[in-house]
């Protein structure tokens, strides 16, 4: 089950308070979940993989892929089989209903966000960015 957990860092001199529940926004397959722990057993310095939306590509936006050591005061953190990712506020804005992949392909490995029936949404044709409407 796909929790979202409220987390404030208390390595950053924040009182720690978890709140979890049920998510409405973001879900991650098991692909995703698996290679979060891959990675967590490599370098379990920065366990959380964070999603943000930057300008970039011929659509004019693009989702950014990183690892980090924690959630920020006001990021959303999902959990699924104790796999997190964090998200802000601003990108969970334009993420929310995706699902987050990790597909394995000849021209790489890559996370992906699946936006499954969403007409708002555009890509570009390598789909490397894209444009909401």
């Amino acid at each position: 089950m796909l929790r979202r957990v409220g987390v404030s860092m208390a390595k950053r001199g924040y009182a720690v308070s978890l709140k979890k529940e049920v998510a409405h926004g973001v879900t991650m397959t098991e692909a995703c979940v698996e290679r979060i722990h891959k990675m967590n057993e490599r370098n379990s310095q920065q366990p959380y993989l964070r999603l943000t939306i930057g300008p970039g590509g011929c659509k004019g936006a693009k989702y950014d892929f990183d690892w980090t050591e924690g959630p920020g005061e006001s990021d959303h953190v999902f959990e699924k089989g104790g796999a997190r990712l964090v998200v802000d506020p601003t990108s969970l804005d334009t993420v929310k209903g995706s699902q987050i992949d990790f597909l394995y392909e000849m021209k790489g490995n890559q996370f992906q966000v699946l936006r499954p029936g969403d007409s708002s949404y555009s890509t570009c044709s390598c789909g490397e960015s894209f444009e909401v409407s």
